[in-house]
C-alpha cells in the first residue's frame, strides 16, 4: 500500500502573496515618502532656503557699486530662485547712462553677480544745435555746443531724436546703420587717423585721413575691404608721407590717387576752358550782331 504524502503548497503560496503585498505597501511607501520631501524640498528652496546674502559687481563705470544694485532692483533676502534677473538688467540700462552692458546672474546657493560694461563716447554727429555725442553702438549721451577732441566727427545725419538713452537714427535713411557699419569696419581693421566720416550722400561716403587725404569710397557695399585697402595704400606709403590729395576706391577695392597739386591744375584748366568757351559764345554774339546791323536799325525805327 502506498503512503499518502500531504502537499503544503497552498501555504507556500498564501505566503508568497503575503510577501508580495508586503513589497508593494513598502515601495508605495518610499515613493511617498519620496514625495513628501520632495516637496518639502521646494516649499523650503522657495521660501526659506537660496536667499540672497551677497550681491557682487564686477566691471568699471562711472557709479559705485551701491548705485547698481539700487538700480537693479536686486536686494539682500531675496529668494534667488524665483526672482526675475531680466527685468533688473532693464532697470540698470534704462536708468544709468553711462551703463553699455549689464548681466545679472545667480551664483547659488546665495549670491548674486551684477556684471556692468561702460558706455564710452564714440562719435561727435554735427547737427544743427550742435554736436551729439553718441557710443560706438548708436546711444545718444549728451548734446554740446563743441565737438569732443578724440572722437570721430560725422557730418550728414539727421538725428531722429537728441534726447539720451535714445537710439541714434537719421530721420530719412539707414545713415546711423552704415555708420556703425563703418566704424566696425574701422576697428577690425586698425586704421587709424580717420578723424571724420561724411555721410550727406551715402551714395558717395568720404573720410577725412589725417586732414590731408579725402578717402572717397562711394557707397557702403564691401565696406571693409574698403578700408583694407586704404590702410594697406597708407601703410606702404605709395603716396607719400605728406602727401595731400584724394583717394578714389570703386566698387572693386581698386584705387586712383590724386594730389593736391595736380586737382589745383586740374581746376586751373577746368576754369580756363570754361573762360575760354564763354569768350568765344561773345565774340559769336558780337559778330552776329555786326551782320545783321539792319535788325538793330529796324528795332530802333519802330
Amino acid at each position: 500500500m502506498r503512503d499518502i504524502i500531504k502537499s503544503d503548497a497552498p501555504e507556500q503560496t498564501g505566503a508568497k502573496k503575503k510577501k508580495r503585498t508586503s513589497r508593494k505597501n513598502l515601495s508605495l511607501y518610499y515613493v511617498l515618502v519620496l514625495i513628501l520631501v520632495t516637496v518639502v524640498g521646494v516649499i523650503l528652496s522657495l521660501t526659506v532656503l537660496f536667499k540672497t546674502d551677497k550681491i557682487i559687481v564686477n566691471g568699471q563705470t562711472p557709479y559705485n557699486d551701491a548705485d547698481i544694485i539700487e538700480a537693479s532692483g536686486v536686494k539682500l533676502g531675496e529668494n534667488i530662485i524665483r526672482a526675475d534677473y531680466s527685468e533688473a538688467e532693464e532697470k540698470v540700462l534704462g536708468s544709468l547712462l553711462y551703463v553699455e552692458t549689464v548681466s545679472v546672474k545667480k551664483k547659488f546657493p546665495t549670491t548674486v553677480v551684477i556684471t556692468v560694461t561702460e558706455t564710452k563716447p564714440c562719435y561727435n554727429i554735427e547737427t544743427q544745435n550742435g554736436y551729439l555725442i553718441v557710443s560706438q553702438n548708436g546711444k545718444v549721451l549728451d548734446l554740446l555746443v563743441s565737438p569732443i577732441e578724440g572722437l570721430l566727427t560725422v557730418y550728414g545725419i539727421d538725428p531722429e531724436n537728441c534726447e539720451p538713452f535714445s537710439i541714434l537714427k537719421d530721420k530719412e535713411s539707414n545713415k546711423a546703420d552704415i555708420l556703425i557699419e563703418i566704424k566696425s569696419a574701422f576697428d577690425k581693421s586698425e586704421i587709424e587717423c580717420i578723424l571724420s566720416v561724411d555721410l550727406s550722400d551715402k551714395y558717395d561716403i568720404s573720410l577725412n585721413y589725417d586732414d590731408r587725404i579725402e578717402v572717397m569710397i562711394g557707397n557702403s557695399a564691401n565696406i571693409g575691404y574698403k578700408i583694407e585697402y586704404a590702410k594697406s595704400v597708407f601703410e606702404s606709403n605709395k603716396i607719400g608721407s605728406n602727401a595731400e590729395g584724394v583717394l578714389m576706391i570703386d566698387e572693386n577695392g581698386e584705387g586712383h590717387f590724386v594730389s593736391e597739386e595736380s586737382m589745383q591744375q586740374y581746376e586751373e584748366n577746368k576754369n580756363n576752358a570754361q573762360q575760354n568757351q564763354n569768350d568765344v559764345q561773345d565774340d559769336e554774339s558780337v559778330s552776329d550782331s555786326e551782320s545783321n546791323p539792319s535788325s538793330s536799325e529796324n528795332g530802333q525805327d519802330e
